[in-house]
This record gives structure tokens, C-alpha cells and sequence, in this order.
């Protein structure tokens, strides 16, 4: 069910497992949409090599799901 416009969808991630479930929540209703998924984690080390790994680790998971799939590190 793709909507003409479809809106970005949000998910947050601490790499937890009820954010992985979440995440999947999402990439699962991105799919639906058909609109663009977008990962998040925040951290307060900026350049924090760790959390950009475990977020890579997240979207290649998610990736075989979503056609549309962006993540990023928020630092602040």
C-alpha cells in the first residue's frame, strides 16, 4: 500500500532488544508505506566509533526489509 507522499519513519535505537523490536515495528510499517525508514541513535560522545558499528550492525539487518533505509549518530 504505497501513499503518494509517504512520510519518513522515525525509530530510535539503543541497540536494546525492545528497540530491535521496535525497529522491526517500523521497518514494517515503512514497508507497508512504502516510505523511507529512518534509524537513529543518539550518543554524547561525539565520534563515538562503537555506536556507529552496533548502528551499521542494525541496518544491514533491517536492510533486506526496507528499500528506503537511512541511519545516522545524533551526537549532543
Amino acid at each position: 500500500m504505497n501513499h503518494p507522499h509517504p512520510q519518513t519513519i522515525l525509530c530510535g535505537t539503543d541497540f536494546s532488544a525492545p528497540a530491535r523490536a521496535a525497529a522491526d515495528a517500523a521497518a514494517a510499517i515503512a514497508t507497508k508505506l512504502g516510505a523511507p525508514l529512518r534509524l537513529v541513535h543518539a550518543s554524547e560522545i561525539a565520534g563515538s566509533p562503537l555506536a556507529e558499528e552496533h548502528l551499521l550492525v542494525e541496518a544491514n539487518r533491517l536492510h533486506n526489509a526496507v528499500a528506503d533505509l537511512v541511519s545516522e549518530v545524533v551526537h549532543g
